[in-house]
């Protein structure tokens, strides 16, 4: 699902020269045209991000610093010097861990079945997990 209109998303291409290479751009647009890509809001995210930090002082997209890994940001202005990697949050997968809606349709079936015609079935699904991380488990209640 797009989060940006692709006139914004063309706008931030066509202004990256100064701190993306064509081949960054190559794979840009070929996820950004392809809506079904695994990577594709990650895409937008990085293309508008790099864009709007750019505006605010010098930006090198994945500096070769040395060593095995690379990251997305180094920025730098009379004021502020970061470096940064750039990701994406996602709850892929968690809908296959977590199955609350097959549980809730066969809930309702079950409801169907006994044909329960006054009230029927509440469910209430909480996360108990204190921490959430990569690979940390995710514990529900219901």
């Amino acid at each position: 699902m797009a989060i940006f209109a692709r006139r914004i998303l063309q706008r931030c291409i066509n202004e990256s020269f100064s701190y993306a290479s064509d081949k960054d751009r190559h794979v840009w647009v070929s996820k950004l045209n392809s809506p079904s890509d695994r990577a594709y809001a990650a895409t937008e995210w990085e293309v508008v991000l790099l864009h709007t930090i750019a505006q605010f002082g010098a930006l090198r997209h994945q500096p070769r610093l040395g060593g095995e890994s690379q990251l997305d940001i180094v920025f730098q202005n009379p004021e502020l010097t970061f470096a940064a990697d750039i990701t994406t949050i996602s709850d892929r997968g968690l809908h296959e861990q977590n199955p609350i809606e097959e549980l809730t349709e066969q809930l309702e079936r079950i409801c169907e079945k006994a044909a329960l015609s006054n009230g029927g079935v509440a469910l209430s699904v909480l996360d108990l997990s204190p921490h959430i991380g990569r690979g940390a488990k995710r514990s529900f209640i219901i």
